[in-house]
């Protein structure tokens, strides 16, 4: 797979920070690494929904990162087995010798077994190929299958138009957020706080997406704290100024 450049991954990495309202957002500073970049990126997949709107090359580096994570992944565990079974070589070199002679006192009771049990294998697939075999679908069975398929294909249409008139977001999920834990007095739990956020973005023109909302939710509480505004604890976010 060719190598994806600098520039291309910073692009894609600006726009999930704008889609998805990621806060903190994907470092794309000069000095920041590629390698950092693509995990950076990897990371931030997760949070995406079905319904947000990206890019087509955004949607292919996405995919090709998590490919390329995947093929690093199973390359490392292989690497671990093959380790793995170099000790047990060792091991299998010594009992190989003491299994020898057994297999030879053995090999004339397993004959005998042998025989018996080719002649049940033969029964039971005679009683396999009876039980697999099924009658066809009826009519009017395939008649629903069209008419379910003719139904998704018109949901997914209908989806489509929506996010065609779709109107612009008039605030961020991090505004959303912040206006949320304003209008607190003492204190709201934590779930309630991601869901109101993601409320209210939707109200202001937004689309609905709880994991990217209780992300940024998530860090507004990081700096609150740090600030002495805010405290989290047992599930509920306390507001102390």
């Amino acid at each position: 797979m060719a190598e994806i450049k600098k520039s291309a991954l910073v692009k894609a990495a600006k726009e999930l920070n704008d889609v998805l309202g990621l806060y903190p957002p994907i470092s794309v500073k000069k000095n920041t690494k590629i390698e950092e970049l693509k995990g950076s990126l990897v990371e931030a997949a997760e949070l995406i929904e079905p319904e947000d709107e990206l890019s087509k090359n955004t949607k292919n580096i996405i995919a090709a990162l998590i490919a390329e994570f995947k093929v690093a992944r199973q390359q490392e565990q292989d690497e671990d087995e093959d380790v793995e079974e170099d000790e047990d070589e060792d091991v299998e070199e010594d009992e190989d010798e003491d299994v020898e002679e057994d297999e030879d006192t053995d090999e004339d009771e397993d004959e005998d077994e042998d025989e018996d049990e080719d002649e049940d294998e033969d029964e039971d697939e005679d009683t396999d190929v009876e039980e697999d075999e099924e009658p066809e679908p009826p009519k009017k069975e395939k008649a629903d299958t069209k008419k379910k398929a003719g139904k998704e294909k018109k949901e997914k249409a209908d989806t489509k138009k929506k996010k065609k008139n779709k109107k612009p977001a008039s605030s961020t999920r991090i505004g959303s957020a912040v206006a949320i834990i304003k209008q607190t007095k003492k204190q709201i739990a934590m779930e309630d706080w991601v869901a109101q956020a993601d409320k209210l973005y939707v109200e202001q023109g937004g689309s609905s997406n709880k994991k990217v909302s209780r992300h940024n939710v998530a860090g507004v509480l990081k700096v609150l704290e740090e600030f002495g505004v805010l405290k989290k604890e047992d599930g509920f976010v306390k507001v102390i100024k």
